[in-house]
């Protein structure tokens, strides 16, 4: 017998479970063989296609431990660059508080006199340290940077002596690096993405402790953008995962002995909230919002999600100067330090370089708003 029945068993034409009645066959001596021979057939035969399901599953199991084998590597790989950024900036942080302490004075008093009930908020943004751009409109790279940084230091400091505020709060609002998002971003840098963000917090720290003497407390609250975002390609990046976030570990670092200077530690992800007076101000870069529907979706997330009414957003990200209300909600968008770069001039997209600072009185209206404006005009 045996192949026939085997076969019909495999196929699925006959199964032992209508088939239970004994088989009887003759053997090759013309003997008889009976039993429940099919019985016996099933418990000591393996089917062929049975291998091929074993076979298969171990093919799953291993491209499973594979891929997540990669993904533990690649996870392990951005741990390391993170090791070796923090002990990068750490060592440079040591060294540069030895050669070069930023100086201030711990003696300073201001007279309660000359000091007003007024709050300041300086909105930065957009400076891409490390970026170079040559065009018609615009020249930007580290020295035309530090003439637009000490330009705005300088107008600044006059506008707090206008309006004597009793609290400067900086708000640092993202792409403060140039970094390496794209081709075109690498191609068009000075400097590699450690030292870009070396540089800004320095050139962050330093400014923020010489404003210090003009003004009895200072808070700085910090966010991040896109250029910062460790992995290059957006549809693989976690939008919190950027190095923009050491920006103010270092300066904590580096003004730890200024009592005058708060780093204040963002709890909200990448939104940051200003409290001036009465009204909250929300901080963001502006990569991840619609302009057209941004203030409505803002508004109720921190209205539902906090219990927090907002009264003003700030925002960047789009390198030009905007200010919209509505429906009582006022929209404060701030320019660029680095103005019109190679990929804005290519669109024939023009923007002046500025800053922005607002002050706010104890009734929690504007008392002055300056975009301040960094230009250097090129002559031909």
């Amino acid at each position: 017998m045996g192949a026939g029945i085997r076969l019909a068993v495999e196929s699925g034409l006959l199964s032992s479970a209508t088939h239970s009645e004994p088989v009887t066959e003759e053997d090759s001596d013309g003997g008889k063989l009976s039993g429940s021979f099919l019985d016996i057939e099933e418990e000591e035969y393996v089917p062929s296609y049975q291998f091929e399901r074993e076979s298969d599953k171990i093919f799953k199991l291993k491209k499973q431990f594979y891929d997540q084998r990669r993904e533990y590597n690649k996870l392990m790989t951005q741990d390391a660059r993170w090791d070796n950024l923090i002990g990068k900036m750490k060592h440079s942080a040591d060294h540069l508080s030895q050669v070069k302490p930023l100086f201030f004075n711990v003696n300073k008093k201001f007279n309660e006199k000359d000091i007003t009930d007024c709050e300041g908020v300086l909105f930065l943004t957009d400076w891409h340290v490390g970026l170079t751009a040559e065009n018609i409109w615009n020249s930007y790279n580290t020295d035309v940077l530090e003439q637009r940084l000490f330009k705005l230091k300088e107008k600044t400091i006059k506008y707090i002596k206008r309006h004597n505020p009793s609290v400067l709060h900086v708000a640092i609002m993202g792409d403060m690096v140039a970094g390496a998002i794209h081709v075109s971003a690498r191609v068009q840098s000075e400097e590699d993405t450690c030292d870009q963000l070396m540089r800004v917090s320095e050139y962050l720290s330093e400014f923020v402790n010489e404003l210090s003497n003009y003004v009895p407390k200072i808070e700085v609250y910090s966010t991040y953008g896109n250029h910062g975002r460790t992995v290059q390609n957006f549809k693989d990046s976690v939008h919190s995962d950027n190095m923009e976030k050491i920006i103010p570990w270092w300066m904590k670092q580096r003004l730890k002995g200024n009592d005058a200077i708060t780093i204040k530690d963002n709890a909200i992800h990448e939104f940051v909230l200003v409290p001036v007076y009465d009204r909250n101000i929300v901080v963001v870069h502006g990569d991840l919002d619609r302009k057209s529907s941004s203030a409505s979706t803002i508004y109720r997330l921190f209205s539902a999600k906090f219990n927090v009414n907002v009264h003003y957003i700030a925002s960047g990200h789009i390198h030009h100067v905007e200010c919209e209300e509505e429906l009582g909600l006022e929209e404060i968008t701030v320019g660029s330090i680095c103005g019109t770069d190679e990929y804005a001039n290519g669109k024939r997209l023009y923007s002046t370089p500025s800053q922005t600072l607002v002050f706010f009185g104890s009734d929690g209206e504007k008392d002055g708003h300056y975009d301040i404006s960094l230009a250097n005009r090129k002559v031909y």
